[in-house]
């Protein structure tokens, strides 16, 4: 009689430790682990040697953990992408650049709004094809564009000060050769969400 009480409480112990390793790992069925305890008598001894052998298992699946990123620090660099305007020059200028996944170049960088060419005042789109240098969150460079282009080279003037989702500087575009300028432009730019 001792026996087969032994093997009822042995039997609720394997379905309490299997219900809660079966929610831990989705692998283990509590049912057909306590009818094959409860069958036979001779099965007690292989029953409870497969036991001793899952309990580790489920007590060093509960004792796992998993590694969580929550913060912005954690999560995989990326091209962040800024949206400015100008505080003199033509109304409607808009600026738009991105900061590469390493934080060391100013690229895609697009002025669309007026300059003089001439004695005219046109609407034009454009920016260089390369990309200014970031060093320490500042950028100070120009861009010609073909780099031998001679007088009719795109001539592109950039300074710029990074801070955070922040950024300012000034913005020159020329052709000296057409007459076409920009004039220096002052701008601020915001990182998009």
């Amino acid at each position: 009689m001792k026996s087969f009480f032994s093997v009822l409480a042995l039997a609720a112990m394997v379905s309490c430790t299997q219900s809660s390793s079966t929610s831990l790992s989705g692998k283990l069925n509590s049912e057909s682990t306590e009818a094959s305890v409860i069958s036979t008598p001779d099965s007690e001894q292989t029953q409870m040697a497969s036991n001793e052998e899952t309990e580790p298992q489920a007590s060093s699946i509960a004792q796992e953990s998993i590694p969580v990123k929550s913060s912005r620090e954690n999560a995989p660099a990326k091209v962040r992408r800024f949206l400015g305007s100008f505080s003199n020059g033509m109304k409607g200028a808009k600026f738009s650049f991105e900061i590469s996944e390493d934080g060391q170049r100013m690229e895609n960088v697009i002025y669309q709004g007026y300059w003089y060419c001439g004695s005219k005042l046109e609407s034009t789109t454009a920016g260089p094809d390369g990309h200014f240098t970031i060093q320490d969150n500042k950028v100070e460079e120009f861009i010609v564009e073909p780099p031998d282009g001679g007088s009719t080279a795109w001539r592109f003037d950039m300074t710029a000060e990074i801070k955070g989702n922040t950024a300012s500087g000034t913005f020159r575009m020329n052709i000296n050769n057409l007459g076409c300028n920009t004039g220096m432009l002052n701008w601020t730019a915001t990182e998009e969400d």
